[in-house]
C-alpha cells in the first residue's frame, strides 16, 4: 500500500542550515561575511531559504555569535540625574524646574548670548 501522506517541508531550512553548521561557523571565523557565506550555499543548491532566514538561524545556532553576545555588557542608560552637572554654565536649573526662553530675540539679546 502505497502512503498518500506527503512529508512535511516545514522547518526543512533549519534542517538544511544545520546540516551546514560546523562549515558555516568555519566561514564565519575565517572572516567571511553572511552574505557571501549564504550565496555560495545558495548557488549549490545546498540551502534553499532567505538570506534574512540564514540570518536568523546564524544569530539563533551559531555558538560564536552566541559567545559574542554572552560576552557582550549592556551599556548603562544614562538619565539627566544621573550625568554630573556642567558648573561651568551661567544658567543653574533647580530640581524640577523648566528651561524657559523667549520666542522672540531681537539683535541686542543675540548679540548678549554669542
Amino acid at each position: 500500500m502505497i502512503s498518500k501522506i506527503t512529508p512535511s517541508v516545514h522547518g526543512i531550512g533549519r534542517v538544511q542550515y544545520l546540516a551546514l553548521k560546523a562549515d558555516i561557523e568555519a566561514n564565519l571565523i575565517a572572516g567571511h561575511t553572511r552574505i557571501a557565506i549564504h550565496n555560495h550555499y545558495a548557488e549549490q543548491g545546498k540551502i534553499t531559504f532567505s538570506y534574512k532566514r540564514f540570518c536568523y538561524y546564524v544569530s539563533h545556532y551559531s555558538s560564536t555569535c552566541m559567545q559574542k553576545n554572552q560576552d557582550s555588557k549592556p551599556s548603562p542608560i544614562l538619565s539627566a540625574t544621573s550625568l554630573p552637572a556642567n558648573t561651568n554654565s551661567p544658567v543653574q536649573l533647580e530640581q524640577g524646574q523648566k528651561f524657559a526662553h523667549e520666542k522672540n530675540l531681537s539683535d541686542e539679546n543675540i548679540k548678549d548670548l554669542t
